[in-house]
């Protein structure tokens, strides 16, 4: 019987310990970085209401990728949203962004010093911090509730 309960109290234990763990777990800056490209993702795609930005295909957004004129490692303009527009599948991967028509549909969006914006400021280095990222899983995640709204 006393190892039974020596037993048993060990499984108490071990369940306590393993709900702290949940509890007091460690946010990363990474982990809130992979969160806080599903939240743009989903946001540029839901705001484009799934049409690719480059080609023109329209498919419901679930289906569409977040295309990056400069690539997703450049983390000053990584979330930077005149960077980022819904993309097909054909378009952002197959065609490694289909960058020249991208390009072009930049200069017509936004006007002709766009990529020499995107380019600065993609040479610029940029470090996030916890708070920084937080703030803005924030911001996206209300910006994802308004187009929600209005049925996007």
């Amino acid at each position: 019987m006393n190892c039974q309960l020596k037993n048993f109290g060990l499984a108490v234990y071990a369940k306590s310990v393993k709900i702290k763990l949940l509890m007091t777990r460690e946010v990363t800056v990474w982990g809130l970085i992979k969160k806080l490209d599903a939240l743009v993702s989903e946001y540029v795609r839901r705001l484009e209401d799934g049409k690719c930005y480059t080609c023109g295909n329209v498919k419901d957004w679930k289906y569409q990728e977040a295309g990056h004129y400069k690539g997703r490692g450049n983390m000053a303009t990584r979330f930077f949203l005149k960077n980022i527009h819904c993309q097909c599948k054909i378009c952002n991967q197959w065609k490694g962004g289909n960058l020249e028509v991208y390009g072009e549909k930049l200069v017509e969006q936004y006007g002709l010093g766009i990529i020499e914006e995107l380019t600065i400021k993609s040479s610029r280095i940029k470090v996030f911090d916890i708070g920084e990222l937080k703030a803005l899983i924030v911001e996206f995640k209300m910006k994802i509730k308004e187009l929600k709204k209005v049925g996007k």
